[in-house]
């Protein structure tokens, strides 16, 4: 017989106790130390800003080539900043989301900021060649850059002739101004959600907003207290922030565009002052798509929308007023600012009306304030096209159709004898049926009963 004493130690039960409560609490032991020894992961570029991420891109150019400038990646969130492309010359910047890719303007291959450089996100710089001058002739220095509704634009802020917002030909780098203006606007860019193109305007001193279709440009804030005012790069976050760049030492301003307020300023991360300066931020996620999707309907009460596309009338009586009701909902991730509404038969019944139409939302005419009616004397069948934009690159179409139908008369009618449709009263036909029943009620008694 075996007593506890005469045990092996690896099956005496002090020893199971033992292990039971050593070995999870090593075990737990081991798992914070794994914690606190991992690595952290490493900053990469793009996405929202609260991962504490790299996805601000900076950098400054001189007038000339030299090495006195750089490019650096910000931490938005822990206002740190690393060194990405040393000894780059920036002049203007973006990011193109479509092709995961940041654009700059450079005088890398030149003396001017007319070289258009593409950097792959976590790739190798590639020179895509010199913009030129699609009228002119002759290479097209651009001191910022933005991209909207797929759209490259570039500005130029050169006391010339030429300033202003160019379209730039991605495939052949042929720019072609299409808003001239004589303001000092060098850095540029475009919010990704909305298309929206804003720019730092050093003659205002202020952030304005730009539509190079409509040729307008409108201020949306001064520049901070005490800031330079001269401010040559902006980038757009897909957070609704604006960041403005400036080419000295000292700070970088962040414009809330959701509050219209200013934040935190953000350490310019470099120690000399250069000539001009560009920015870009890299987003999370696919291009905005713009979308939308129309119906039509119609009644007889022009103040209320209909339930139908298809509505029958009667004919005759000098015809039948009815009311159209358009209504048009956001199916895209942009919010379309601008509308306009044409029906084939009815003509243009608005252009250029002002309505902030975000993503999931919906509007209709009746409650926009418009009554849109007709007389209807014949059937009818319209189709109406419905345009929603942010400018002249950012746009979107729908069309719908409704029918109002003539239905034809519903009154009893007799033939003559001559061949024409003579109406009949109701009441007095009836009561010639009734008569004819009385007069051979008569005639059976008469003949029957007597």
């Amino acid at each position: 017989m075996f007593s506890r004493k005469n045990l092996p130690h690896f099956l005496n039960p002090r020893f199971f106790n033992a292990i039971t409560v050593t070995v999870p609490a090593l075990a737990l032991l081991a798992a914070l130390l794994a914690l606190m020894v991992h690595a952290p992961v490493q900053a990469d570029e793009g996405f929202a800003p609260t991962g504490g991420q790299f996805p601000l891109i900076v950098g400054t150019s001189l007038n000339a080539i030299g090495t006195n400038h750089d490019v650096f990646e910000i931490d938005v969130v822990g206002n740190t900043s690393q060194s990405l492309l040393p000894a780059f010359p920036v002049w203007g910047a973006t990011y193109d989301a479509a092709n995961d890719r940041v654009l700059f303007t450079s005088s890398s291959g030149s003396t001017n900021g007319d070289q258009l450089w593409e950097w792959p996100v976590g790739g190798a710089l590639n020179n895509l060649g010199t913009i030129m001058d699609a009228t002119a002739g002759g290479a097209q220095r651009m001191d910022g850059l933005a991209i909207s509704g797929g759209v490259l634009y570039g500005s130029y802020a050169g006391n010339t002739a030429e300033d202003g917002i160019w379209t730039i030909n991605t495939t052949t780098l042929a720019a072609t101004l299409v808003y001239p203006f004589s303001d000092s606007v060098s850095g540029i860019d475009a919010d990704p959600n909305t298309g929206i193109i804003y720019g730092v305007n050093d003659t205002t001193a202020s952030l304005v907003e730009i539509d190079p279709g409509g040729n307008t440009m409108t201020p949306v804030t001064a520049y901070p207290v005490g800031a330079l005012a001269d401010i040559d790069g902006l980038a757009v976050s897909n957070d609704g922030r604006a960041y403005l760049i400036t080419d000295e030492p000292g700070s970088l301003y962040v414009y809330n565009l959701n509050t219209n307020s200013y934040e935190s300023n953000l350490t310019a991360p470099w120690t000399s002052a250069d000539t001009f300066s560009g920015g870009a931020y890299i987003g999370a996620g696919a291009p905005p798509q713009p979308g939308i999707v129309m119906t039509k309907t119609v009644n007889t009460d022009p103040n209320t929308c209909g339930t139908t596309n298809d509505l029958t009338v009667p004919a005759g009586g000098g015809g039948t007023l009815v009311g159209y009701c358009y209504t048009v909902m956001n199916t895209g991730d942009v919010t379309l600012t601008m509308h306009d509404l044409v029906d084939s038969e009815l003509g243009p019944l608005f252009t250029g009306f002002p309505y902030n139409l975000g993503p999931g939302q919906s509007v209709d005419t009746v409650s926009a304030g418009m009554t849109i009616s007709t007389v209807i004397t014949q059937t009818t069948m319209n189709l109406a096209t419905w345009t929603a934009y942010v400018d002249t690159a950012v746009f979107v179409t729908a069309t719908a159709t409704a029918t109002v139908t003539q239905a034809p008369p519903t009154s009893v009618s007799l033939t003559g004898v001559s061949g024409d449709v003579v109406g009949v009263n109701p009441l007095a036909f009836g009561l010639l049926l009734l008569v004819l029943a009385g007069i051979g009620a008569v005639l059976y008694r008469r003949r029957f009963v007597e």
